[in-house]
């Protein structure tokens, strides 16, 4: 009887205290809506790790969040933000491919190396790369440092 209440106490009472610890914990949840600056529904959503800002692509534009303010880019509808692994925010708009640029606050529409604007129907990053959709076929890019 002695090694049961021992086993009981070493191993199940903290499991059961400790696990009790955990389920304790209390998280505030703030929304973001309409009233606080978001320029309409949310269609995707990416955290740039950089900076700490919450990017969120609406029908109406990109919207930064910082835990404060909105800031709104752009006039389009958004269906795809991606960040690539040099903390760039890419985006994908009923206008084309959009690149965010940090120095100036700004996104522009991405080129080719001709200067002609890529468009696409989706996107996807992939090591130094980048996968576009077009219609039924796929194209991988390869992206030049800015």
């Amino acid at each position: 009887m002695k090694k049961i209440l021992l086993t009981v106490l070493v191993w199940i009472l903290p499991t059961v205290l400790w696990g009790k610890q955990l389920s304790d914990k209390q998280y505030i949840f703030q929304r973001i809506d309409v009233r606080e600056g978001l320029s309409y529904q949310v269609n995707c959503m990416t955290v740039s790790h950089r900076t700490g800002h919450a990017w969120m692509g609406t029908k109406n534009g990109i919207g930064r969040f910082d835990g404060y303010e909105q800031k709104k880019y752009l006039n389009c509808n958004i269906d795809q933000l991606v960040e690539d692994r040099n903390n760039n925010i890419w985006a994908l708009g009923s206008e084309g491919i959009f690149l965010y640029d940090a120095v100036n606050d700004t996104f522009y529409r991405a080129c080719d190396l001709n200067g002609n604007l890529i468009s696409a129907s989706s996107i996807c990053l992939w090591d130094t790369n980048m996968i576009i959709r077009l219609g039924k076929s796929l194209f991988s890019v390869r992206l030049l440092p800015i």
